[in-house]
């Protein structure tokens, strides 16, 4: 069946980073479910989806990222990530 908006959820996630020069992909699954920001409610995939591209904008104006060029998610440290305003977000699912 399909869930109303209220309802959606997204839940799996994975990253992938590089330890000791190979690199990794991790999995975990978190259940995220619609949150209200700023006075409106956002479906599960529609804040996930933008709070990730917001955090990595976030790392780049802070100079945390390379300011030109191809970035690669296994570049962004997940709690270098997590720590952002909008990275903040997937703290409390």
């Amino acid at each position: 069946s399909i869930l109303p908006n209220h309802m959606d959820v997204s839940n799996k996630g994975s990253y992938t980073s590089t330890e000791c020069g190979k690199m990794k992909r991790k999995e975990f699954f978190q259940t995220y479910y619609p949150k209200k920001i700023a006075g409106h409610m956002w479906r599960a995939i529609s804040w996930t989806t933008a709070a990730s591209l917001a955090a990595v904008v976030e790392l780049v104006s802070l100079g945390k990222l390379p300011q030109k060029g191809f970035i690669k998610q296994e570049e962004i440290d997940l709690n270098t990530f997590l720590a952002t305003q909008n990275g903040k977000l997937f703290n409390n699912p």
